[in-house]
C-alpha cells in the first residue's frame, strides 16, 4: 500500500532497493520477508519508521495466530463432545448389560 500510495511500481522500488522486481513482489504477497537491512532501506525510501512499517505485518501476524487459535479451541470442543458422547454411550450400554444379566 505505502508503495502505490508513493507512487513507485514494483520496478521503481526495486531499483531503488537495489533488489529485483520479483522481490518486491515476493515482500508483497508475504511470500518471503525483507532482512533488517532491507527493512530500513524501505523505511528511509517511503521516510516511515520501522515501528510503521512493520506495524501493518504484526497486526497481521497477531490476527492470524487468534484466528488459529479460535480454530483449535473449536476442534478441541468437537473432540471433548465426541468422547463424552461416547462415554456416554458406553455407560448406558454397562447399565443395559448389568441390568439383562441380573
Amino acid at each position: 500500500m505505502i508503495r502505490k500510495k508513493e507512487g513507485y511500481s514494483q520496478e521503481e522500488a526495486a531499483e531503488k532497493l537495489n533488489v529485483t522486481r520479483q522481490t518486491i513482489s515476493n515482500w508483497e504477497t508475504g511470500q518471503t520477508s525483507p532482512s533488517i537491512e532491507q527493512s530500513i532501506s524501505i523505511a528511509k525510501l517511503y521516510k516511515i519508521s520501522l515501528d510503521e512499517l512493520t506495524d501493518n505485518d504484526i497486526r497481521n501476524v497477531i490476527e492470524n495466530k487468534v484466528s488459529n487459535t479460535e480454530k483449535i479451541a473449536g476442534y478441541m470442543m468437537l473432540y471433548i463432545k465426541f468422547i463424552a458422547a461416547v462415554l456416554v454411550v458406553l455407560v448406558i450400554i454397562g447399565i443395559s448389560c448389568a441390568i439383562f444379566i441380573k
